[in-house]
Parts: structure tokens; sequence; C-alpha cells
């Protein structure tokens, strides 16, 4: 997947496609808080939690607008 710079806080981040179909952008590097998993063939991701046992050995990506400084420095 690609990475490009946050418009807000200049922070690498990916844009990915959620099975729902949403667009959602992730900081690029797995997170422990993270719950979002990258894990499909057709670059799909799929929004899932700890709790799942099938996910507690995945990496699993967190969404950058929540932790984005941009929104928080205008």
């Amino acid at each position: 997947m690609k990475t490009f710079p946050c418009r807000q806080c200049g922070k690498p981040i990916m844009s990915v496609r959620l099975e729902s179909g949403r667009e959602v952008y992730l900081d690029p590097e797995p997170h422990e808080n993270g719950k979002v998993w990258l894990g499909n063939p057709d670059g799909i991701g799929r929004v899932v939690g700890k709790s799942r046992p099938d996910t507690v050995a995945t990496d699993l990506y967190r969404g950058h607008v929540n932790y984005c400084r941009g929104k928080f420095e205008r």
C-alpha cells in the first residue's frame, strides 16, 4: 500500500477501503491499539478487535484521524 503525507500534520498515512466500502486513513505501522486488519488478499480492510482470537497474533492498524496532531493545532 502506498503512503502519502497527511494534509493536517504531515505524517505518513495510507488510505484503505473497508469491507463496508468506506475509505479510512490509517497510520502505516501496526499499533497495539489498532482495530483494522489488512490481511485480505484483495487489499480490503476489516475492522476487528483484540478480543477476536484469529487476530491476536496479527498486525492491526489504527485510524490516523483520531490521533492526528494537525486537528489540535488549528
